[in-house]
């Protein structure tokens, strides 16, 4: 663009995926690819987007597209990136703002196939991760007695103490936890009925007779 006459338009469509970063550093590739076949005079870019140019002017960026415009703005030193905000009253800021909602809105517009962004791909890959383990946790074998505590699946850790897992998973000091390894010939608590339907069971503190492990250590040594 020269003053206010456009000699050269580009546009396209992206992906609903694909994020804001990937448009406007396509949008900056596209110009600068144009402006390396004009006549060697000092050309200035103009892009509202900080991200952009940073990722740009690093050789090392892992961005495909910012490796692209460094190395055709290393080899053609008459271009210049420079910022400029947003809707300053900058012609070809306006008119770049109207080409892109005309390929927002027009259908059957040319669409520029890009990589996915990595924001979507650990997204999409977390949800899928998700849905497998809570498919996987309703329809388990074991783990039941927490499923009906807890039917839900979370990354997010549960503050239980040491008592209330063992309370809640039925592990020892329980009876029913010894007389599943056989450990014991019956599930039945001392104060009468099980693990399930005496309350006062729920209530005692564990004791050393639901340890048989520790009752043989210490009979050992006292013996």
């Amino acid at each position: 663009m020269t003053d206010v006459s456009i000699t050269h338009r580009w546009s396209t469509r992206l992906s609903l995926r694909n994020t804001v970063f990937q448009v406007e550093i396509l949008a900056l590739l596209k110009a600068m690819e144009h402006a390396v076949t004009l006549p060697t005079q000092q050309l200035t870019i103009l892009i509202d987007n900080q991200a952009s140019i940073h990722s740009a002017a690093n050789p090392k960026s892992h961005n495909t597209i910012a490796r692209k415009i460094f190395k055709l703005h290393h080899s053609h030193t008459h271009t210049r990136v420079s910022w400029i905000k947003s809707h300053v009253g900058c012609i070809g800021k306006e008119k770049e703002d109207r080409l892109a909602k005309e390929a927002a809105e027009m259908e059957n517009f040319p669409e520029t196939p890009l990589e996915l962004p990595k924001s979507f791909i650990k997204k999409f890959l977390r949800q899928k991760m998700m849905a497998t383990w809570q498919m996987n946790w309703d329809d388990g074998d074991t783990g039941r007695l927490i499923h009906n505590i807890i039917p839900k699946v979370s990354l997010q850790p549960i503050n239980w103490t040491s008592n209330e897992v063992l309370f809640f998973t039925e592990h020892e000091p329980f009876p029913s936890f010894v007389q599943r390894f056989k450990l014991a010939e019956t599930s039945f608590c001392f104060m009468g009925g099980n693990r399930h339907t005496n309350p006062l069971c729920h209530r005692l503190p564990p004791t050393i007779c639901h340890h048989p492990a520790k009752n043989i250590s210490q009979s050992d040594s006292a013996a």
